[in-house]
């Protein structure tokens, strides 16, 4: 009984008969268009318009009242459409202003490259003098680092080698410990 409508029980047959002819026509109409229960949509919006439109010319004595409402209807209606259209413009506005702030966060984390000026690093020629330089600039610390450091294999190897001295130091020291108490207690019983 919930979703069933009744109508007054002081309706005239005539009016009654209207009532079920708008009520068939409102089901007819969203089942053609398959908008029916599915929330608020364009189609829907026209249907009851419609449908609101056949009422107001069968009732002539609120045709007043129905046309001023009719009217804040439709104005509500098109402020609301006005806003979503505002809303989806503002969005379209705002993507590229935002991709503009990362872009300039970006900008301003770069680093400057050292020893070259804001026009010298827009230089194509300067920016491959100064790519050279750095090469250079490597090639000469490979050669120094070969000559000065260890390479961590040999380091390996020498830390292997000074772990099995200390062994053999500590087994020395033990032997001598072992010696020493021997020998007094050797001098301690001879005399």
């Amino acid at each position: 009984m919930e979703g069933e409508q009744r109508n007054p029980p002081f309706l005239l047959e005539k009016d009654r008969r209207f009532l079920e002819s708008i009520r068939g026509n409102i089901l007819t109409e969203t089942e053609k268009l398959g908008c029916a229960e599915q929330g608020p949509s364009e189609e829907c919006y026209i249907i009851y318009s419609n449908v609101f439109d056949k009422i107001i010319e069968y009732v002539s004595a609120y045709k007043n009242i129905l046309t001023s409402i009719k009217q804040e209807y439709k104005a509500f209606i098109t402020r609301i459409k006005n806003g979503q259209r505002n809303a989806f413009f503002l969005c379209g506005r705002l993507k590229p202003l935002e991709s503009e702030c990362t872009a300039l966060l970006y900008y301003r984390k770069r680093n400057k490259i050292c020893c070259l000026s804001v026009e010298e690093s827009l230089s194509l020629e300067s920016l491959s003098k100064h790519l050279a330089q750095l090469d250079r600039w490597l090639l000469e610390l490979k050669k120094d680092g070969n000559g000065k450091y260890i390479p961590h294999q040999k380091k390996t190897k020498l830390e292997q080698e000074l772990l099995h001295l200390l062994t053999i130091r500590d087994t020395a020291e033990a032997k001598r410990e072992k010696l020493k108490l021997r020998f007094t207690s050797i001098c301690n019983t001879s005399f």
